[in-house]
């Protein structure tokens, strides 16, 4: 087991303060070797304890900070490593503020280091601070190594049934993500925050924000072409990515690389494959139908590396599959549309007219459309956890509803932008930002702004992004999207498209109802196969499963009936039991619930 701690360690950085002023390079080392990172360059920075592994780069110099990401563009371009250097060492927040997700970067302040990320939060820093020392980290793992706390059982409570955490917990004990907007400077003495200002929300008509809209995506388009002549545009049957495309003139799409997942069960590979044709396209398809000629034991190291790369805290055999899937083609500039849903309702149902935010209609959202993929198996929790888990969650979910005000469509606006966003999506961009320059012009922070000034009126049924799509290219708003109609009958409103837009969503209402009453989970693409392949590794090998015995977070004959064959387990089961397997590491016996002698009932 010990040869797999290090599988799937992505490139990142550790810094660490004592509160008593000795340098923390023992707590920082320790920490490292325990998560598998033992050949970290370890240094003393400013009388900070400084851990740099993965990249390039080891140490900080006043011209050079350690970038945390490939991805680095400021509006209208890429940037210099000197010219970020700059705003750090000057605590200029609002161009680091700008910065397209995912980004951060390490690097010399006045008197310590300050670690900076994007305004929405996409790339995953983390933090503890206590009694004894102030730690900022790429890794959750490694600062939980250091603060010892072990799990938080709020956090996987809330895991347990929404597959992904909401606000800035995290799986462990003691460790948070560090807000949007916020950058910290760790100093010999402790660590101060600093916040990027709150710009108002400026209310947009429809016909304005489209107009922002198309400029803005043309311009950004145009220039990220000129400096990248040669990216893969990530294209489906949906409409983020075929707004992107309709961003690129007709004359620069031709020979255009392209690349889908074929998930089965969608339409994706088909639709691209059309539009490929039509417009010249260089369509590649990654196609998921090899995972079956993997062994379960490279199913287990396939997780086990996807759970690393999410820090524990979301799908890991979602993220295997694509991790298997991407290794098939060339990682380089890759643009993206994920995003669109902020400018869509992504949570809306029903007609949208003014209505408060209620416990009731936070309960309804989370069982219908929240919890409906993601909860594990009631009974394959422990007894405190699997009475409580759903409660807690539901709660979880209605304080960050209440965070985004007390009408419902707004805040539920603002609990897709404010948590969705930045701790599903962000979190899965992390993983991967290490091995490709991923670049989405609808996370632009000015998109963003154009996205949040609509009404809801404006947004419900794609409208705005209809409209944005026919003042793009009228050609591709009339070319049908995966199993909706084309992006036209979302933006001219007469009755016919009226009627079939509504035949999709009671489609799409009638599956979720099925889904509820049949009590089945839908397993992301490849889920299935991976779960298998990882039930027989875990079955062959019933040691890998002693630190989950141990943790407390999971019912002793769920896992004896695991071993045995004698039941089932859901993907989402595995997908936690992954993650809690990786969270205990080599501690796994020491590791389980912070507070768990407490919570025994």
């Amino acid at each position: 087991m010990e040869a797999r701690m290090s599988l799937g360690a992505l490139p990142g950085v550790l810094a660490v303060t004592r509160r008593d002023g000795q340098p923390a390079l023992d707590e920082l080392s320790g920490a490292l070797a325990a998560i598998g990172v033992p050949d970290a360059f370890v240094s003393d920075a400013h009388g900070i304890g400084l851990g740099v592994w993965g990249l390039p780069q080891k140490t900080l110099t006043p011209d050079q900070p350690l970038i945390l990401s490939r991805t680095n563009w400021h509006r209208d371009g890429s940037v210099a490593p000197s010219e970020i250097a700059r705003w750090i060492a000057e605590s200029s927040l609002r161009p680091l503020d700008e910065m397209l997700p995912p980004f951060a970067a390490l690097g010399l302040a006045r008197d310590g280091v300050r670690v900076a990320a994007d305004r929405m939060g996409f790339r995953q820093i983390y933090r503890i601070s206590n009694s004894a020392l102030t730690a900022v980290s790429t890794s959750a793992r490694a600062l939980s190594a250091i603060d010892g706390s072990g799990l938080d059982e709020d956090a996987l409570a809330v895991q347990s049934q929404l597959g992904w955490q909401l606000g800035q917990s995290t799986l462990f004990g003691g460790v948070e993500k560090l807000p949007p907007g916020e950058s910290v400077t760790v100093t010999s003495a402790g660590a101060t925050s600093n916040f990027a200002p709150v710009t108002e929300i400026e209310p947009l008509t429809l016909d304005e924000a489209v107009r922002r809209a198309s400029t803005l995506m043309r311009h950004f388009l145009g220039r990220y072409l000129d400096e990248n002549p040669d990216p893969v545009l990530q294209l489906t049957g949906g409409q983020d990515s075929r707004l992107l495309l309709s961003a690129i003139p007709v004359s620069r799409r031709r020979g255009l690389r392209v690349m889908t997942v074929d998930a089965p069960g969608t339409a994706d590979a088909a639709v691209a494959a059309e539009l490929s044709a039509r417009f010249g396209l260089r369509h590649s398809v990654l196609s998921l139908d090899g995972l079956t000629g993997l062994t379960p034991v490279q199913c287990y190291e396939l997780v086990w590396e996807a759970a690393v790369r999410l820090d524990c805290m979301a799908d890991p055999l979602a993220r295997a599959a694509t991790l298997w899937a991407e290794r098939s083609i060339e990682q380089g500039p890759r643009l993206s549309g994920l995003g669109g849903e902020i400018a869509r309702g992504f949570y809306y149902a029903g007609r949208v007219r003014p209505t408060p935010l209620t416990e009731q209609r936070t309960e309804r959202l989370a069982r219908w459309r929240m919890f409906a993929n993601e909860p594990v198996e009631p009974e394959a929790l422990a007894e405190r956890l699997s009475r409580d888990a759903f409660q807690t969650a539901l709660d979880a979910v209605h304080e960050a509803l209440r965070g985004g005000g007390t009408s419902w469509y707004e805040a539920t606006d603002e609990l897709y932008y404010r948590h969705r966003m930045q701790r599903w999506a962000g979190l899965g961009e992390s993983a991967v930002c290490f091995d490709r320059i991923l670049t989405n012009p609808m996370l632009d922070y000015r998109f963003l702004e154009i996205a949040r000034g609509l009404t809801p009126k404006d947004k419900q049924h794609s409208r705005f992004l209809a409209r944005l799509q026919l003042a793009l290219d009228d050609e591709l708003a009339s070319i049908r999207l995966d199993d909706r109609p084309p992006p036209r009958a979302y933006a001219q409103p007469a009755l016919k498209n009226w009627a079939s837009i509504q035949v999709s969503t009671m489609n799409a209402a009638a599956r979720k109802a099925q889904q509820r009453l049949l009590r089945t989970r839908r397993p992301p693409a490849g889920g299935a196969v991976i779960a298998r392949l990882l039930w027989d590794h875990l079955r062959e090998c019933p040691e890998l499963l002693e630190p989950a015995f141990k943790s407390g977070v999971f019912a002793t004959n769920w896992l004896e009936g695991l071993l045995r064959g004698s039941q089932t387990p859901a993907p989402s089961s595995l997908a936690l039991l992954m993650n809690v397997l990786v969270a205990c590491g080599p501690l796994g016996e020491q590791r389980g619930p912070a507070d768990n002698e407490r919570r025994e009932p």
